[in-house]
Order: C-alpha cells, then sequence, then structure tokens
C-alpha cells in the first residue's frame, strides 16, 4: 500500500487527528523557545515540572491536557488558542504530511540545538 493511501486511511481515525494536534501544538512551543531564548531546562523551572516530563512532552509521548497546553503556552509568554477548521478532503493529505514533516523537522532542529 502506498504512503498516500496509508495516510488517507489513517486520516480516518481520531487518534490520528489528535497526534496531529500534538505534534502541531509541540511544533509551535519548540518555535516560541527558541524565539525567545527558553531551554528544557528553563520551561521545566517555569511551570515547576522535571526536566524528563518536558522531555516526555516535546518527544510527543506525553498526554497533553488544555490545561498542560495552556501552562506550557503561558510559561513561554502565549496564549493557547484551540482553533476548529474546515478543509477540503482533496488537500488534507498533504496539509497533514507537511505538518509532519515540520514537525519532525522542528524537532530534530530543536535537539540539535539543545546538544
Amino acid at each position: 500500500m502506498s504512503v498516500a493511501k496509508l495516510i488517507k486511511q489513517d486520516m480516518q481515525s481520531n487518534e490520528f487527528w489528535a497526534e496531529m494536534a500534538k505534534l502541531e501544538f509541540v511544533a509551535s512551543l519548540n518555535k516560541a523557545m527558541t524565539d525567545k531564548g527558553v531551554s528544557r531546562s528553563d520551561l521545566a523551572r517555569l511551570i515547576g515540572k522535571s526536566p524528563a516530563y518536558i522531555t516526555k512532552i516535546m518527544s510527543g509521548d506525553a498526554n497533553l491536557t488544555i490545561e498542560s497546553m495552556v501552562m506550557l503556552a503561558r510559561a513561554v509568554g502565549l496564549k493557547f488558542t484551540p482553533t476548529l477548521a474546515v478543509e477540503p478532503v482533496s488537500g488534507a493529505a498533504s496539509k497533514v504530511v507537511s505538518i509532519a514533516y515540520r514537525a519532525v523537522r522542528d524537532q530534530q532542529v530543536y535537539r540539535h540545538a539543545q546538544g
């Protein structure tokens, strides 16, 4: 089965879209941290959590809640705003792949920057 067909099949599940939302949030958080010069250790200290918790979040392994996303966003001086969007089905697969690629790329850049 081709990658495009697998993505299209996965796009039918809520779990897929939940993971994409987490990836998008983490990519945005990562960008905010980079822009503001906030390290993982800084973020952990700002929210009163362990650096291991931040690593779990940044690797996509944490179960993010609205409360945790608000807390993380506020720690880097931003407001968390969930949004709903309608998009044409035909363009959805390419957008999903683009988001996933950017999230992975941003995560790799962040890990490299953290040394």
